[in-house]
């Protein structure tokens, strides 16, 4: 099966959208990977200390729901993360996970592997997706591993499909749960 996909391009090359933002996209086909004849999607979000990976900030939450032909499995993937520093005071009132309460979680080190199996072949379907793969590629570059894009089958931006939806509309997750009455 093909469809279409949307990820991040720092080359400028195969332009499809350009978001409010200023973040570049490119379209591109994939051929769908199938798992024992399903297609594996990896539902994904994270917490952070800040909003600036390049600029020292860290992941501190990684959660992940797998999705196998439109079906959600129980084969999850959540972890917390000791950023070995504080976070940010604006960031800490969105997710409210204090560095004493990550003090004892393991390091992104030694969950790396575990999140990179995880999340090998499938698609990515993330909300904002440069942020998350900003931050998960910064991490994976300390470590000297490989980037998401090289290990996942594809990425989808799903705030870029709410915009394409929904034009002129608010499109944060909390927004699009009440439009579509999810409670979250």
């Amino acid at each position: 099966k093909e469809r279409t996909a949307y990820g991040k391009t720092n080359d400028g090359k195969e332009i499809h959208h350009q978001g409010k933002q200023g973040r570049v996209y490119r379209k591109k086909t994939v051929k769908r990977k199938e798992q024992n004849g399903f297609m594996r999607q990896i539902v994904l979000d994270t917490e952070t200390t800040g909003l600036y990976a390049n600029n020292g900030d860290r992941i501190i939450e990684i959660g992940c729901v797998e999705v196998l032909s439109r079906h959600v499995t129980e084969n999850h993937f959540h972890q917390y993360i000791n950023p070995e520093r504080d976070s940010h005071p604006d960031a800490l009132a969105v997710h409210g996970l204090t560095t004493e309460f990550l003090s004892d979680k393991p390091k992104f080190a030694e969950i790396a592997q575990a999140f990179c199996d995880y999340i090998r072949g499938a698609e990515l379907i993330i909300h904002n997706a440069p942020f998350d793969i900003g931050f998960l590629n910064a991490e994976l570059a300390r470590l000297g591993m490989p980037k998401v894009e090289e290990i996942a089958e594809c990425i989808t931006d799903s705030l870029v499909k709410a915009r394409d939806m929904f034009p002129g509309r608010r499109n944060s997750l909390d927004a699009l749960c009440e439009r579509f009455e999810i409670s979250n």
